[in-house]
């Protein structure tokens, strides 16, 4: 990113916006080069030690609650083989795109067919095959100094059931995700903050846009 950035003739200082997985880039990005970034806002990023905690089994990947180990890798290179070959396209018969949170058919349409680019498959798969060394890189940040930082968190009630055992597990993994997970990363900086969104769930680009402009517009300020 910080080569793309330099060749694109795009000169520093940035606001580094980073949502789930994304977080962890731009926290990389800024201990690696903290007099280039000017702020930084961590939109429901994802947990460095997310492997240790105890998750509710139906918030865990799909695959990963479904296939043994030494099958997911098979399986990635699958899924990037069928990219390649346009097999997601030609088997795309979802019919129109439905808009998410705040979007416009058009933009739906839009990142549909972003999804289906095989380029675009191939690097979220990578992503995931490079996630243990990605979360021991992130593991190693224990202070990103002086830098405004806005920690946005999810923080809308789980939709589930009233009363159920689901519900009660929900709840109590939000709380902590909240608490635990989410405000510490806040604390990486003498200037950071945490905002909990509460009218959105883990989607915060598409569920409650403006929450992530107006923490944008808020470190430009600072």
């Amino acid at each position: 990113m910080h080569a793309l950035l330099h060749a694109a003739g795009i000169a520093p200082p940035y606001v580094l916006v980073g949502h789930s997985f994304g977080g962890f880039n731009v926290r990389l990005f800024a201990a690696n080069y903290p007099k280039e970034v000017a702020g930084l806002a961590l939109v429901d990023s994802a947990y460095e030690r997310e492997d240790s905690i105890e998750m509710p089994v139906e918030l865990r990947a799909p695959v990963k609650r479904l296939l043994p180990g030494p099958l997911i890798d098979l399986a990635a290179r699958a899924y990037v083989l069928c990219g390649y070959l346009g097999l997601m396209r030609a088997f795309d018969d979802a019919g129109p795109a439905r808009p998410e949170g705040q979007m416009t058919v058009e933009q739906a349409n839009r990142l549909r067919a972003l999804r289906m680019e095989p380029t675009f498959i191939a690097a979220t798969i990578q992503e995931g095959r490079v996630r243990a060394e990605t979360l021991s890189e992130v593991r190693a940040i224990h202070s990103l100094g002086h830098i405004p930082m806005i920690v946005l968190t999810a923080g809308r009630e789980p939709n589930t059931r009233e009363g159920s055992i689901m519900r009660s597990r929900y709840v109590a993994f939000q709380q902590a995700w909240i608490q635990e997970y989410q405000a510490p990363m806040a604390r990486l900086s003498t200037r950071g903050r945490q905002i909990i969104v509460g009218n959105s769930g883990h989607a915060v680009p598409v569920e409650a846009p403006f929450a992530v402009v107006d923490a944008v517009h808020e470190l430009v300020g600072r």
